[in-house]
């Protein structure tokens, strides 16, 4: 039995009564030097956790919220992270959170957190959509190959930052296409690829596209990074309208599957994101820094 590629997906939402510029500079700055003291393999003493993405969310214009139940409406996420999962059987993740609870680094990223949601999501053989280009790979893959990670440079400098849209479809929430909820894992594992060829001719490269295994069920993740084309800030609309943008242009009008349609009709929400650490692989080890 192969090996099931697994990514923890963190909703992280800031104490409501903290000074917002304290909190997220805080907490950002937390995160840095809890992973640059080795994170959380050194609490397990091995493989454990790495990190795939550190985001940053991007309020959406006019303070409006996302309109679906996930994430929560109540507030905007202030923080997005995915990690990969060396091995799902090994994790023992309640050990790994009492471990994380008596260690001083990782409480001084803790109490920053007003609320956290936290979902298993499955990465399947859809990795291989940027094959071509390591860089949009996932860090940990079978194998052992690990590709360089975000933000990498060897110029002791970082890039230019990019953005990032996470696109959640919430397949058993739809009363407009309910044929299409009772199977939606491998009616949409199928389009995905299509979908990813098309939004990466528009400058959408894809980081994945992922299926939730725990939490909301029938809910499908994609995160695209974007370098160009999404400065400012956005409402949710807009955001949408920017997502279909690239499908719309480059996918043939006459396909015998309208995807574009198909997408249009998934209840979905959208959330702009950016990075907040790089890493300078001219050091040894690796070092995280605050993308500034």
């Amino acid at each position: 039995m192969k090996d099931l590629q697994y990514v923890l997906h963190v909703d992280i939402q800031q104490s409501p009564n903290l000074p917002k510029s304290q909190g997220v500079n805080a907490f950002e700055e937390a995160v840095i030097d809890f992973l640059n003291a080795g994170g959380f393999a050194r609490l397990a003493g091995g493989p454990s956790l790495e990190p795939l993405e550190l985001l940053r969310a991007i309020p959406l214009a006019n303070g409006e919220k996302p309109k679906l139940s996930y994430p929560d409406p109540s507030r905007y996420p202030d923080h997005v992270h995915f990690w990969s999962v060396p091995n799902v059987q090994t994790l023992a993740l309640a050990t790994l959170m009492n471990e994380s609870r008596d260690d001083a680094l990782y409480k001084k990223t803790d109490k920053y957190v007003w609320r956290e949601q936290q979902h298993f999501i499955y990465y399947d053989a859809l990795r291989d959509f940027n094959a071509a280009d390591p860089k949009n790979l996932v860090r940990h893959l079978p194998g052992g190959t690990a590709p360089s990670l975000q933000g990498a440079v060897t110029g002791g400098k970082p890039p230019p930052r990019p953005r990032y849209v996470r696109v959640v479809h919430e397949f058993e929430r739809s009363e407009r296409i309910p044929p299409y909820a009772a199977n939606a894992y491998g009616l949409y594992s199928a389009l995905a690829v299509i979908l990813a060829t098309y939004m990466q001719l528009g400058g959408w490269k894809s980081r994945g596209i992922y299926w939730n295994v725990t939490g909301l069920l029938d809910t499908f993740t994609e995160l695209w990074r974007v370098d160009t084309g999404l400065e400012g800030s956005f409402t949710e609309p807009q955001l949408k309208g920017k997502w279909l943008e690239p499908l719309s242009s480059n996918y043939p009008k006459h396909s015998s599957i309208d995807l574009v349609g198909f997408c249009t009709q998934i209840p979905s929400s959208f959330t702009l994101l950016e990075p907040y650490a790089w890493v300078d692989e001219t050091t040894s080890p690796p070092k995280w820094q605050a993308w500034t």
